[in-house]
């Protein structure tokens, strides 16, 4: 399962290094753009008014000193030297405006190569924007929908068949329990019942009948102190079997307890995963997985009725062993009972003979 979400999570994710690629592109372009403009501005205008300076800076001195010669020419009184001076004066003019207009090709020259570039670069980033668009749209609709089939496959297999296996196992292996106690209990409660029942009861009244046999005085400090001694193991049975009870009590409210623990434990794990996966996946993919939703609440069911079925198994196994420890308390009783009547009875029996005699 975590195999498959890498490998959906690198396919919607396959389509990022090209739009970045892209827009590192575009980025370098805009920049190279920008330098390139900003270093041709001050040479470009450098070279204008070192046109314009050379140009003016030749050609007035020359213009000054025709000026000077025509004034000259009209304050002399010389009209030939002044109409002489007057075309070297336009002369020297034409000169001057052709030189200072000779850098305006080489500035036209530039700024059309600058529009002309500006207008590439948009035309060029115009026409890429449209199929960059689709071919991101594309990626990620491909890998969402991808990425969404696979995590509603991997869900769904995955935890029904974990939560099938948790059925399964806790239903058979506390049903298997609980008959394994109750064998026990029983073969236990057999066992007790036959030998303390018979065995112990022939064992007593035949040393009883051989002790009392030597005389009546002896019997008589023996059947005190047998009282004595069985008043005392009496009583020490009595305690064994009440610490007997009150341990398999405690046993029985410690597993009650303990059952209790285990399927709160699995309801607050199984809720807090579901919060989990819901948040994580909402935050990062969004609409495209909608579908998942229906897989957690699938996945909350059958959870949920995994632990139900956990919770009525642990009852019927607490309930089983409570029973198997009333009968094994009732049992221990009855023996214990029919053990003092038989230890009376051989008693009574074993003093009645010594006295016929």
């Amino acid at each position: 399962m975590n195999a498959a979400f890498q490998a959906a999570l690198n396919a919607a994710l396959s389509g990022a290094p090209a739009f970045q690629a892209a827009l590192t592109a575009l980025i370098n372009a805009s920049q190279n753009f920008a330098a390139s403009f900003t270093a041709a501005l001050p040479g470009l205008a450098a070279q204008l008014n070192a046109a314009l300076s050379g140009a003016f800076g030749a050609t007035l001195p020359a213009l000054s000193a025709a000026f000077n010669a025509t004034l000259n020419a009209v304050l002399s009184g010389s009209l030939p030297a002044f109409q002489a001076s007057l075309a070297g004066l336009n002369a020297a003019f034409q000169a001057a405006l052709n030189a200072a207009l000779s850098g305006a090709p080489a500035f036209q020259a530039a700024l059309t190569a600058l529009i002309n570039a500006s207008q590439n670069f948009a035309a060029s980033f115009t026409a890429a924007l449209p199929g960059l668009a689709a071919q991101l749209s594309g990626s990620f609709s491909a890998s969402l929908a991808g990425l969404n089939a696979a995590l509603n496959g991997a869900f769904s297999g995955g935890f029904n068949g974990l939560s099938a296996a948790l059925s399964a196992m806790f239903t058979g292996g506390l049903s298997g329990l609980s008959g394994a106690v109750n064998a026990a209990f029983s073969g236990l409660n057999a066992a007790l019942s036959a030998g303390l029942s018979v065995e112990l009861a022939a064992e007593l009244s035949a040393a009883l009948s051989a002790s009392l046999s030597s005389g009546l005085s002896g019997l008589v400090q023996t059947g005190g102190a047998l009282v004595t001694s069985l008043g005392a193991g009496l009583t020490g049975l009595v305690q064994t079997g009440e610490a007997l009870a009150g341990g398999l009590g405690a046993g029985l409210a410690s597993v009650a307890q303990t059952g209790n623990s285990l399927a709160r434990i699995w309801l607050n794990a199984s809720a807090q995963i579901i919060a989990a996966i819901e948040g994580a996946t909402g935050a990062s993919f969004g609409v495209g997985l909608a579908g998942l939703g229906q897989t957690g609440e699938a996945l909350v069911a059958s959870v949920e009725g995994a632990v139900a079925e956990l919770s009525e198994t642990g009852v019927a196994f607490l309930t089983a062993v409570n029973v198997a420890g009333v009968e094994i308390a009732a049992d221990v009783r009855d023996i214990l009972i029919n053990l003092q009547l038989a230890l009376e009875a051989a008693l009574r029996a074993s003093i009645g003979f010594n006295a016929a005699a």
